[in-house]
């Protein structure tokens, strides 16, 4: 019983610890001109996004775990956490009604801006039109930490992440007790490459579509794990319906 309770305090713990660029190329944002920094009211960097509409945000949702929608900034068109970009209010956060915070199923969520969000290094991506399949390469982009026990990266960076089969990846995550939902997608490089803190919420792309939302994982870029991802294709309608709003 106490070795039971004592691995899911430890499961919680590493779930909390991964807001989940390991390995990843410094970028200008001219060539991920849809990415998104979440900073707080303080102006610090904690998500990413990505936008597929003038006024709407993809993000994840436990990146609302211990905020409100409305309290972040929304900041486009800036290649470092440094830059003044473009801002934006969020007035309004739809969070998947599926969300559970314990597996992050259904890890996403939109945010309506208080204007459009326009400018130079400024362009919306659109959602994806077919299911992530394995084998496809995934470009991940973010501002988050170089390492696990590192700190947040003040560039964008980007990697190229395959989608492997789910069956492989339950396979990987079945030692820690962990249950993977069926809006998730997995993405591993062996360890080499991954997504990791401050990631959460940015955009996984494939083909020039947004495909996958940075979700979670077991720490960043360990040989055991993949990081998972949510599926666009599994919650395209509940965010196609929060943009009607």
């Amino acid at each position: 019983m106490l070795r039971t309770l004592l691995l899911c305090c430890w499961v919680a713990f590493a779930l909390a610890q991964d807001s989940r660029i390991i390995n990843g190329d410094i970028i200008d944002i001219a060539h991920a001109p849809y990415i998104m920094q979440l900073r707080t009211p303080r102006d610090i960097t904690v998500c990413g996004g990505t936008l597929i509409a003038p006024r709407y945000v993809v993000t994840a949702a436990h990146c609302m775990d211990k905020m409100k929608p409305e309290d972040f900034l929304v900041v486009g068109g800036a290649s470092t956490v440094d830059e003044p970009g473009v801002k934006r209010k969020v007035v309004k956060g739809f969070i998947h009604p599926g969300y559970r915070m314990l597996n992050k199923d259904r890890d996403v969520a939109v945010l309506k801006l208080d204007g459009d969000m326009v400018g130079k290094n400024i362009r919306t991506i659109p959602l994806c039109s077919e299911a992530l399949q394995p084998g496809n390469m995934i470009q991940v982009s973010g501002w988050g930490r170089t390492q696990e026990s590192g700190y947040s990266s003040d560039e964008l960076r980007t990697i190229f992440m395959p989608i492997i089969e789910k069956q492989e990846c339950l396979k990987k995550y079945k030692k820690v007790s962990v249950k993977i939902s069926d809006s998730v997608v997995c993405a591993y490089d062996g360890g080499n490459k991954d997504s990791c803190r401050g990631d959460s919420g940015g955009p996984g792309v494939f083909g020039g579509e947004l495909c996958a939302v940075v979700s979670w994982g077991m720490g960043c870029g360990r040989v055991e794990y993949p990081g998972l991802y949510t599926s666009i294709d599994v919650v395209r309608d509940f965010i196609e319906e929060s943009m009607k709003e």
